[in-house]
């Protein structure tokens, strides 16, 4: 088959779709690898996904004004006596006359278990680190209590 042909063509454009799916999902992999190792020498727990259903409660509260289209995932999370705190990535988009950008940024979060009508407890780590120095920072805190 011809490279120069249709049916070669869509074959190259299969592979190169392929090879790109591919390549995202080792990469999340090894992220997801690295914050489960994270979460546990923090001694907390650690799921991909938003389980807690935060979503709602965070963009009511979030502290970056504008903030739109939020997304959390990447979850360590662990408890005390007296709350319960999180460290995740927040994926959000900011913008209202150019094309919204997008923002990764990595997020604490810490809620009352005796007065859950109490604001959740929300704090942005420093944008110039790189992901896991977001990670790190925050549950440096938040482990600590």
């Amino acid at each position: 088959m011809d490279a120069d042909s249709p049916a070669g063509f869509l074959l190259i454009l299969l592979a190169l779709t392929a090879g790109s799916l591919a390549w995202v999902k080792l990469m999340s992999r090894r992220r997801q690898r690295a914050l489960g190792t994270l979460a546990r020498e923090f001694q907390a727990h650690f799921c991909s996904g938003d389980r807690f259903r935060l979503t709602d409660r965070v963009a009511a509260q979030f502290p970056i004004a504008g903030a739109a289209d939020l997304r959390l995932s990447d979850l360590i999370y662990g408890s005390r006596q007296d709350h319960r705190w999180f460290v995740l990535t927040a994926e959000y988009t900011l913008g209202v006359i150019r094309p919204k950008r997008p923002f990764r940024r990595a997020v604490s979060i810490r809620e009352s278990k005796l007065e859950p009508s109490l604001p959740l407890e929300i704090a942005v780590a420093d944008p110039a680190d790189d992901m896991p120095d977001q990670y790190r920072a925050l549950l440096a805190s938040a482990a600590r209590g």
